[in-house]
């Protein structure tokens, strides 16, 4: 599925399917998150997915749950100090 969505942006094509399908990924990585707060990967997920497409809160409110659940997570850490810098420029 995201190997389609991809090819769909490159063609410029479809735009209103490809933001359906980053909306329903959200959906189901927050409902995720929900059943399940101890677990980092629904949190570092809905992180990286939020930071794609430009949500910066959303993005560092999970990459901070994704801490909490797993705080020796080198990708989590790396976001987070992605997200901060960038932050810190604004």
């Amino acid at each position: 599925m995201m190997f389609l969505v991809l090819s769909l942006i490159q063609n410029g094509c479809f735009c209103f399917d490809v933001l359906f399908s980053f909306s329903q990924s959200k959906a189901f990585l927050q409902t995720a998150a929900s059943i399940a707060p101890h677990m980092y990967e629904p949190h570092f997920n809905y992180s990286t997915l939020s930071d794609k497409i430009g949500d910066l809160q959303s993005s560092y409110t999970a990459a901070q749950r994704s801490e909490d659940a797993f705080p020796e997570h080198v990708d989590t850490q790396q976001i987070l100090k992605h997200l901060r810098q960038h932050f810190a420029v604004l």
